[in-house]
């Protein structure tokens, strides 16, 4: 039997030849090779390698490995995903930019040969971190309860520091909370969540960027101090108002704020009832003048102006003094005390009669203004150059000269009937 077999082996040989070459025919006709492409999930490894040079990964060319799988159709059609795994290490990562891409299979009937990765590496952005400082601001919103205000605002801490990468240090442009305020009448401490803004005053979302953070949990505390407002009247006070240089007069005083909203504790506000400006002298002035006035240096410590200007201009009008003559008839002179016995008559047709005062002043004033006379008491007959008294009765306007008149007194002719006086101003019973 074996002097048989070892005879014919070469036909057996043939034959198992034969038999694998069908077998392998018949396995291709009904299992042939085929290949599948599938897309793997990249998992990032060692990343603190990143970071120990004090860096981050600011952007990352794909977050996913294609890959293509070759072997019999039976198994590649029953692959997905998850019988690989794409491992992208970055202590493999070179010129800074390529970090290697291992794709491994987990199912045993795939060998790691048959894999085809298309791409051997992802691409990926370093940037340095930096940290940026900000004060932090803060806005108000709502409003105190009626007749307070906010006072002052207290954020502790002050300001916030952020790392970031450096391209991103540009869009930080500040970091501010925002306090509602809405009916509060005295001073709270609040807990207030902090925002960072860009350029456009755009809120960033922190936590959608992970590459950054700060040195507090993103909330602050804030002190806020609400006082009571009150309106007191602005009051001036000039002096030496008939000292001013000769030929003016101080004509009054205009102030562009005459009432003054304040706020500071109620007890130091229920003090004051007025702001009394300082004590001005117009003694000497020959033109009007205007003085700024700084009203918080007239309040006292923890009392501040509310809003409105904290600068009081107050004018203090000086104006020159116009000089008018004025002809005055005769016949509104009157005659006083004549001696008995004698009758009077002016022969001057009128008196002239400067008078001083402000322009508007004299320009109105007429000759129903004057009282003019003329006292004969003791004149005994004769023809006389006298200077009569005169009151203006204006406002404002005083006598700066009179001119003489002629009188005529004579001894009284001795008629049956009175008969006027020549002038209209005789005085024929020598009263009064």
């Amino acid at each position: 039997m074996k002097e048989k077999i070892l005879k014919n082996w070469p036909l057996m040989l043939l034959s198992l030849v034969l038999s694998f070459i069908v077998w392998f025919v018949v396995i291709q006709a009904t299992d042939p090779q085929t290949s599948k492409s599938f897309s793997i999930p990249i998992e990032f490894t060692n990343e603190s390698i990143i970071a120990e040079r004090g860096m981050v990964v600011t952007s990352v060319g794909a977050e996913s490995a294609s890959i293509k799988v070759s072997g019999a159709r039976s198994v590649i059609n029953a692959l997905d995903e998850d019988d690989f795994s794409a491992v992208a290490d970055y202590s493999k990562m070179y010129r800074d930019t390529q970090v290697p891409i291992t794709v491994t299979s987990l199912n045993q009937r795939i060998k790691n040969s048959d894999i085809e990765l298309r791409s051997a590496s992802v691409e990926v952005t370093l940037e340095s971190l930096q940290e940026v400082t900000r004060v932090i601001e803060y806005t108000i919103t709502g409003e105190p309860a009626t007749g307070y205000v906010v006072n002052n605002v207290t954020i502790s801490p002050d300001s916030v520091t952020i790392t970031c990468p450096e391209s991103f240090v540009q869009y930080v442009r500040t970091a501010r909370v925002e306090l509602d305020v809405t009916d509060m009448n005295d001073m709270q401490t609040v807990s207030a969540q902090l925002g960072l803004y860009d350029g456009n005053d755009d809120k960033i979302d922190v936590d959608a960027e992970k590459n950054i953070s700060w040195n507090t949990n993103g909330v602050v505390e804030a002190k806020i101090e609400i006082s009571k407002v009150q309106a007191v009247p602005v009051t001036v006070s000039v002096t030496d108002t008939e000292r001013v240089s000769e030929g003016y007069a101080y004509t009054g005083y205009s102030v562009d704020i005459s009432t003054v909203k304040l706020y500071g504790s109620r007890e130091k506000i229920s003090t004051i009832s007025e702001i009394k400006l300082p004590d001005f002298s117009v003694s000497g002035l020959s033109d009007t003048v205007t003085k700024e006035i700084d009203i918080r240096s007239l309040l006292p410590e923890g009392v501040d102006v509310y809003k409105d200007s904290t600068v009081v201009n107050v004018t203090y009008r000086i104006e020159k003094l116009e000089e008018r003559e004025i002809s005055v008839p005769a016949s509104l002179i009157r005659l006083l005390n004549t001696e008995n016995g004698l009758s009077a008559s002016v022969s001057s047709d009128s008196s002239r009669i400067v008078i001083k005062g402000l322009a508007d002043d004299i320009a109105a004033v007429s000759t129903a203004d004057f009282d003019i006379s003329l006292d004969l008491d003791g004149l005994s007959e004769g023809e006389y150059e006298l200077v009569p008294d005169v009151a203006v009765n204006a406002e404002g306007c005083e006598t700066v000269s009179v001119s003489a008149v002629t009188v005529k007194l004579s001894e009284k002719q001795q008629e049956p009937a009175s008969s006027a006086s020549q002038g209209g101003g005789s005085d024929t019973t020598g009263g009064n």
